[in-house]
Formats: structure tokens, sequence, C-alpha cells
């Protein structure tokens, strides 16, 4: 009989890994070096009094998500990612864009899928200078969306 352990697959690893905003931008909006924000909770309300003195329940209300989190190297010339963000900065008017996050193996084939619907521009910062070290400045976006879904390969 096999052993558990030869019967369990490895843990995925997080440092293969794809962006795509879809139908929108150039392959330069692909590259980042952290990405963060897919996660949902489900948001309660609470009610008292449902009989016995001390019993409290929920209702279940909504479900939030949290904000995409998407960082790079700063490069010299601007992207069309950057300028939507630019534009949605000055003019308030954001264009929603679904994005396409995929976790590869080994190969660049993707292990799983997560599709990111009508996510738009919230915040934009880029990291600090510094005089003590000889790191990449880092470019931030952080945006807000509906709702993500697992997708199939």
């Amino acid at each position: 009989m096999p052993d558990l352990p030869d019967l369990m697959p490895d843990p995925m690893l997080s440092f293969r890994f794809l962006v795509v905003f879809l139908n929108r931008f150039k392959p330069f909006d692909m590259r980042f070096q952290k990405v963060s924000g897919l996660s949902a909770s489900i948001e309660t309300k609470p009610i008292t009094g449902c009989g016995h003195i001390g019993d409290n329940a929920s209702l279940v209300e909504s479900v939030s998500y949290g904000d995409l989190e998407l960082e790079r190297g700063l490069i010299f010339f601007t992207t069309s990612l950057a300028d939507d963000f630019e534009k949605a900065m000055e003019t308030l008017k954001v264009r929603p864009a679904n994005v396409l996050i995929s976790l590869l193996d080994k190969h660049c084939l993707p292990l799983r899928n997560w599709l990111v619907h009508q996510a738009y521009p919230q915040k934009w910062s880029i990291g600090e200078f510094s005089g003590d070290s000889n790191s990449v400045v880092v470019e931030t976006m952080i945006f807000k969306y509906r709702f993500f879904e697992s997708i199939g390969l």
C-alpha cells in the first residue's frame, strides 16, 4: 500500500504567475512582481432576541471582496495601464476591465485561474527612493472589483 504522502500533490508555488487585462492593455501591462487581494468574505448582520436570553444569531447579508493589488518595477516609459490610471485620477472616469490571473507550473502552463470582473483603478503609488540601497523602484496599483471567480483550464 503506498504511503499517504505519495498520494498528496505538492502545494503550488506562488512565484510563477501571469496577469492579463483582457482586451485592453499591451504586453508591458502583464509583467508584475506581486499580486494580492483575491479575497472574499461573507458579511453578516447580528440579530438578537431569538427567544432565549443571551442567544444571538446572524443573517447573511452579502459578500465583500478585497482590493486587487499589483506591484511591478517602474519602467522608463508610460504604459497604457499607467495612462488609464492617470486619466482616472484626473477625470474621475474609470473604464472597468476584466483581469485574468493564472498560477503557472514549471512549464508555464496554468494550474489555477481566477477571473476578476470589472476591475477599476482606485489607488496608484510609487515606492520610496532611498540612497541607502540599490533597489528597484516599485509601482503599486490597487483596483476595486465587483467579484472574482475561479475558472477551469
